[in-house]
């Protein structure tokens, strides 16, 4: 049952719903104290019918244990966690934008390409966060935390500037290690290693993040194909096209960074985020003209000129499609938009592996899965070759062709 305006969630007010997901929806509540305080929460708050589900539980309960310790300017706050009458939820940051996906695709629907230096300051700003996270402590003991999802979804940009990486929903501490061959976060921004199911460190998402900041740059997908199974061995074996063929505005020095992040040998890619912030940071006081070149809000506002105005967004990726932050009227029952396949828990209702077409620009209906080892060994012995990527007529560019 969905939470109507009014209804007290431990000390939050809602005041309306904002949207949901498969997993969880996502209220705009109110936190009130003495002498009319109050402060704006986004509530993420479990669906009735997984909270009976103890291992999915345990994971949330677990992501709210780790997002709690994290407190950094590009990381979204979490504020509360609790249980209200038969669910769990956590009270979190309420930033008022758009994911990059969001952005992305409205840069295309109006034909105003992101700048490149601002896509540069973008990626350092995110990789800052994942340095951040990367290196947390508890106790003076590193966690070797790993957030395994860095995707255009789970990064926000507000009107206002601000850059933010959101949901560690599925983030890992090296102690508490993945089953072998489990595979969990969104296949086509997943690293070599991981869509092996192949244990993972802080390059993983150097990777992922290396490949967010190739599809702002270009406008396309890197890795794409007809199945869930045919994006993993894209991700494996597909031609990586340096961003500067396919945009000639990239310069040589981002085009480099980026490359070096997308290696998929491991010794050659960045080893930290720190060293990527570096490099993207680098690019940016080389190349920008001025402050206006990195104003991430300037350049939002552009795009979302009402919803600037008068709309928000929950400081997390699990929502429908919103259309300049507005949500479809009440009542109306239209399918749920399509969403990118991920595999964080063993999919209930749907078959694994389902075949479905692929966009360069558009989300996935996908399902969650969990995929062994033999069962991507079997896939990949019907001798069918991975797609390459992008699909476009140009030379291949062998680990030793990095440009320096």
């Amino acid at each position: 049952m969905t939470l109507e305006a009014g209804t007290h969630v431990g000390k939050y007010v809602v005041r309306r719903k904002l949207a949901e997901g498969g997993m969880a929806e996502i209220f705009l509540c109110t936190a009130r104290g003495p002498e009319g305080f109050e402060k704006e929460v986004v509530i993420k708050r479990v669906r009735a019918f997984l909270a009976t589900d103890p291992d999915f539980v345990q994971m949330f309960i677990a992501e709210a244990r780790l997002a709690s310790r994290l407190n950094h300017a590009n990381v979204v706050q979490i504020f509360d966690f609790d249980k209200h009458e038969d669910t769990y939820y956590l009270a979190m940051e309420y930033v008022r934008g758009c994911s990059l996906w969001e952005l992305r695709k409205r840069s295309k629907e109006a034909m105003a390409p992101m700048p490149t230096t601002l896509v540069a300051h973008i990626g350092a700003e995110v990789a800052r966060g994942l340095h951040y996270a990367h290196r947390l402590r508890v106790n003076g003991e590193l966690l070797h935390l790993v957030h395994r999802d860095v995707t255009p979804h789970n990064v926000l940009v507000s009107y206002d500037g601000a850059v933010k990486l959101t949901d560690f929903g599925i983030a890992k501490a090296g102690n508490k290690l993945t089953n072998p061959g489990v595979l969990k976060g969104k296949f086509a921004y997943m690293s070599p290693e991981q869509a092996r199911g192949e244990s993972v460190d802080v390059r993983t998402d150097v990777f992922a993040l290396g490949v967010v900041l190739w599809e702002l740059l270009t406008g396309g997908r890197l890795f794409q194909g007809d199945s869930e199974i045919a994006v993993l061995r894209a991700v494996q074996e597909s031609t990586i096209v340096p961003p500067a063929r396919l945009n000639p505005d990239v310069p040589p020095d981002l085009d480099a960074a980026i490359c070096r992040a997308l290696e998929r040998d491991l010794s050659k890619r960045f080893q930290t985020a720190g060293e990527l912030e570096r490099a993207l940071a680098q690019c940016v006081l080389s190349h920008a003209r001025s402050v206006d070149d990195t104003d991430v809000g300037a350049y939002v506002r552009r795009l979302f000129p009402s919803a600037a105005s008068n709309q928000a967004l929950p400081a997390l990726p699990e929502r429908t499609a919103l259309v300049d932050g507005a949500l479809p009227p009440p009542g109306s029952h239209d399918a749920p938009p399509p969403r990118e396949p991920t595999a964080v828990m063993p999919s209930r209702g749907h078959a694994s592996g389902a075949v479905r077409g692929a966009s360069p620009d558009e989300d996935l209906h996908g399902t969650t899965l969990v995929l062994s080892r033999d069962e991507r060994a079997a896939e990949s012995a019907n001798g069918r070759p991975p797609p390459s990527t992008p699909l476009m007529p140009l030379p291949s560019m062998g680990h030793g062709e990095r440009k320096a």
